[in-house]
């Protein structure tokens, strides 16, 4: 720590500020120590110590014994950090990138092994003191000016944990972490390495004597899939007879068990929405079922619903008519830019997440204001547009029900605007040849208020249910109905958001609909606990936050098998 406070006034002075300026904004206040031993290694080749990053602090003190290893990327070629007796490495960290605008760089470095001695080291973290600290990290303002505005927005230590943490690291190493954290910030920076400046000047040369392993790239792997814009069906119809690495979601567990609804252990909940608008004593029964099911399983159908089975199976005919157009065709609606009415693609989260889904989707905003027939895809642009009229319909109902569920006023959500806004996800999961391997979609809860599911006759989604996987049935002419985080949110954990999951199979692809009830994703309406539902024996739980910001969050996070509604706690 002394050594740091050194370091951060020489930096502070390279910076053309005052030498306690870093000092003084707690850059050296906190340490977290990471002692590392990398054992030795069969097959070098195969794998790596600790695969490429850059630090999520503001500077790395790192002592390292005299087997080599550590390598560090500059212009675009990994050069080893040669050892030197007595000598520390020191590197810039992605939080001092950020303040310094800059200035200064946060490189990728990685460390690699090898089959003959075991390699130990002990890297020192300097950032902020605590881990969950909301101490705001931001461009120095002396270091910004019109010609050099911002680059970066502000942000805290633990929105970057929360983006951090959501990384797998396949890495040859066992660790001991003592964490007593020096940072508080989260950035979306592009990150490069130097050599150490004073080994540098010292006239060592850096070429690389070690042989880098031919590694397996998960990026280059994913960017070329990518590329393809064909999808995971495209992989399929190339004849694949094993599943990419990147989709081999190492969350699953074979052994678990799972239960199927048919059971008599469980019952899934089934409403009959039949005569609820006229008769006051169904009503009232209805009512008491719906808060039953949203206030434990968080998930149930509906039958009686008023919407057709003949609408219902032209929607579910019109997903598969999308995906079984030509791939030029299709490549048409092909994007990764959430600000398209329509947005085809596979997995939101692809380049994010841990791993891929088993699946390729198409989105769209489909209210506040529907969209003309020649905005969506031909061969499914009548039905969407019919569906969601009656899906609207629908939902105005259901929030209605769920108002009185939790003693409020029939119109209670309805006039919060929960009902107003419909994105719907046309989802089509191919047939796998190693199901046991992946998911069409992995455990999370749904960034909404409300989720109308329309499905084939193809099982394939479960429910996290007292700590155990149910299937959802199939009922022909039901809808499955959840509940969103915002609704549990706003119902200040009255009704629960449920985790769910979409298994695939071997044998035959799968669609659905997803209709999810929130305002569009740029809204910056405020949505917090409703005051009559919050009391001094129930005091309010989440912070009040905007579906941006939810959103936003969910998106830098990924269906990584976490709860987003978490991050909102108070």
């Amino acid at each position: 720590m002394k050594l740091g406070r050194s370091l951060f006034q020489i930096l502070s002075e390279a910076l053309g500020l005052e030498a306690n300026h870093l000092v003084d904004t707690k850059c050296a206040d906190g340490v977290g120590m990471l002692l590392h031993y990398y054992p030795e290694c069969p097959q070098t080749e195969l794998t790596l110590g600790v695969s490429k990053h850059a630090d999520n602090d503001f500077l790395t003190v790192r002592l390292t014994d005299q087997v080599r290893g550590q390598q560090v990327l500059y212009q675009n070629q990994w050069v080893d950090v040669p050892f030197v007796p007595g000598a520390l490495v020191v590197i810039i960290g992605d939080l001092l990138q950020l303040v310094t605008n800059d200035r200064f760089v946060s490189t990728e470095h990685r460390v690699v092994v090898n089959s003959s001695c075991s390699r130990v080291s002990a890297a020192c973290f300097l950032r902020y003191n605590a881990i969950r600290s909301t101490q705001l990290c931001t461009p120095i303002e002396g270091l910004v000016s019109e010609d050099n505005p911002p680059r970066y927005r502000a942000t805290t230590l633990e929105e970057f944990v929360s983006a951090e943490h959501r990384v797998l690291v396949n890495s040859w190493s066992s660790r001991v972490s003592i964490a007593c954290f020096f940072r508080d910030g989260t950035i979306r920076s592009t990150k490069l390495y130097c050599p150490i400046e004073e080994l540098v000047s010292e006239g060592i040369n850096f070429q690389s004597n070690m042989a880098t392993p031919n590694l397996y790239s998960r990026e280059t792997e994913v960017k070329a899939f990518d590329d393809t814009k064909t999808g995971v069906k495209g992989l399929v119809q190339s004849g694949i007879t094993q599943v990419p690495k990147f989709f081999i979601n190492l969350q699953i567990d074979p052994q678990q068990s799972l239960i199927n609804s048919h059971n008599a252990q469980f019952e899934f909940p089934l409403i009959d929405l039949e005569g609820v608008g006229d008769d006051p004593i169904k009503r009232e029964a209805v009512v008491d079922a719906v808060r039953e099911a949203s206030g434990t399983w968080g998930f149930f159908q509906v039958i009686n619903h008023g919407i057709s089975e003949a609408v219902l199976e032209d929607m579910i005919d019109g997903v598969r008519r999308f995906f079984g157009q030509d791939d030029e065709e299709k490549k048409k609606w092909y994007t990764r830019d959430l600000k398209s009415r329509v947005v085809y693609n596979s997995n939101f989260d692809l380049y994010s997440a841990p791993s891929a889904n088993w699946r390729d989707t198409v989105y769209c905003e489909m209210a506040l204001d529907l969209p003309q027939p020649e905005e969506l895809p031909a061969v499914c642009s009548d039905i969407m547009i019919e569906y969601t009229k009656q899906v609207l319909k629908l939902g105005r109902s259901m929030f209605q029900l769920l108002s009185e569920a939790l003693g409020l006023k029939a119109d209670h959500l309805v006039d919060m605007k929960c009902a107003d806004g419909i994105a719907m996800l046309l989802h089509y999961y191919p047939e796998c040849p190693q199901p046991e391997l992946t998911l069409g979609t992995s455990k999370h809860a749904d960034s909404d208020f409300l989720t109308v599911m329309l499905t084939d006759q193809v099982g394939g989604l479960q429910v996290l249910y007292q700590n155990q996987w149910v299937d959802v049935p199939f009922v022909v002419g039901a809808l499955v109905v959840n509940i969103g985080d915002l609704l549990q949110l706003v119902s200040n954990d009255r009704f629960v958001s449920a985790e769910h999951r979409v298994l695939v199979n071997s044998s035959s692809s799968r669609v659905s609909v997803a209709c999810f009830f929130r305002d569009p994703i740029w809204s910056m309406e405020l949505y917090r606990p409703i005051e009559e539902l919050v009391s001094e024996d129930n005091p309010t739980r989440y912070r009040a936050t905007t579906l941006a910001e939810y959103i936003t969050h969910v998106h830098s996070k990924g269906l990584d098998g976490t709860s987003a509604l978490s991050h909102f706690q108070v």
